[in-house]
């Protein structure tokens, strides 16, 4: 699915206000696949309302399901790890996530979920603006790239990603969760793909003014 199609119907998240919060508001509501029907809370997303770097993760497990914040149990644990490690903190990003509720069992989302979720998605880019993107495993990846690569061919290159209006380096990594089942290479990597990251921010930030 192209996120061009994003646009080709009304959604409740065209309308949903002009801040994350009023998004985020719109979202806890929503019923727009039968996931909705199994969830504790939307997991709509968290962090700097204005980050320059943004991460795009699958879904939420079911910790995240029951404190309704993304990347909270030993894949969140492994991401704030990776993310501190090029001298950041949870706070100074935003975390979000392909579908905003939990799939049973932790499954894939399947792709008619997928569609009906990625407006919310769509409107937190907007907002937020990033100038840096990581998409975290296949289904982020996929659905912002619009391709059907997996991510072991996409990981440790970057993208342009400049639609509605975003303007943004976009940077595939592998999924935290799949990083702590595979062990050793997979850590390798990603903490290689982290230093991509913090070269393309250093890149897209303007420099400080001499003293």
């Amino acid at each position: 699915m192209s996120l061009d199609s994003f646009y080709a119907s009304p959604h409740p998240a065209d309308a949903a206000g002009a801040t994350l919060a009023e998004v985020a508001a719109a979202a806890a509501g929503c019923e727009l696949c039968k996931l909705s029907t199994g969830r504790t809370q939307v997991v709509f997303g968290v962090g700097r309302p204005d980050a320059d770097l943004l991460f795009v993760g699958e879904g939420p497990g079911e910790q995240e399901d029951l404190k309704g914040e993304p990347f909270v149990g030993r894949a969140g644990q492994l991401l704030t790890q990776l993310i501190e490690g090029i001298g950041l903190t949870r706070d100074d990003v935003y975390i979000a996530n392909v579908v905003k509720c939990r799939p049973p069992g932790n499954r894939d989302p399947h792709p008619d979920e997928i569609e009906a979720c990625a407006p919310w998605l769509d409107r937190q880019l907007a907002l937020i603006r990033p100038s840096v993107i990581v998409t975290l495993g296949n289904f982020a990846t996929k659905l912002l790239l619009d391709t059907k690569e997996g991510i072991t061919k996409l990981r440790g290159k970057e993208f342009a990603f400049a639609r509605a209006g975003i303007d943004a380096a976009l940077l595939p990594t592998l999924h935290p969760s799949a990083v702590l089942r595979s062990g050793g290479k997979a850590l390798a990597e990603s903490r290689s793909d982290f230093v991509r990251v913090k070269r393309a921010l250093a890149r897209d930030r303007p420099a400080l003014p001499s003293s």
